[in-house]
C-alpha cells in the first residue's frame, strides 16, 4: 500500500512539474509576443474595410489576409521638421 502511494505521489509530482514548465513556456512565449507589438516598433499594417451590415463587417475582418498587406513605416517623432541651419 505504501509502494503504491509513494509511486502515485512521484506521478502527480512529475505532473505538476510538467505543468509549472508549459506554463513558464506559455508565459515566455506570450511575452515575446507583446515586445513584437512593442510601441518601439515603426512598421504598421493598415487595411480598410467596408461593410453594410454588422454581420458581414464581422466576417470581413476575420477573413482579411494580414499576410498580404503591405507594412508601413510609421514616422517617428520629430521626423517631420528640419533642423539643419
Amino acid at each position: 500500500m505504501e509502494k503504491s502511494s509513494a509511486k502515485q505521489r512521484e506521478r502527480i509530482e512529475e505532473a505538476r512539474e510538467e505543468k509549472r514548465t508549459e506554463k513558464k513556456a506559455a508565459e515566455k512565449k506570450a511575452e515575446k509576443e507583446l515586445q513584437s507589438y512593442a510601441k518601439g516598433s515603426t512598421d504598421t499594417k493598415r487595411t480598410v474595410v467596408q461593410a453594410d451590415s454588422m454581420e458581414e463587417l464581422i466576417e470581413k475582418i476575420s477573413t482579411v489576409n494580414w499576410e498580404n498587406v503591405k507594412a508601413e513605416k510609421t514616422p517617428e517623432n520629430g521626423s517631420r521638421f528640419d533642423y539643419s541651419v
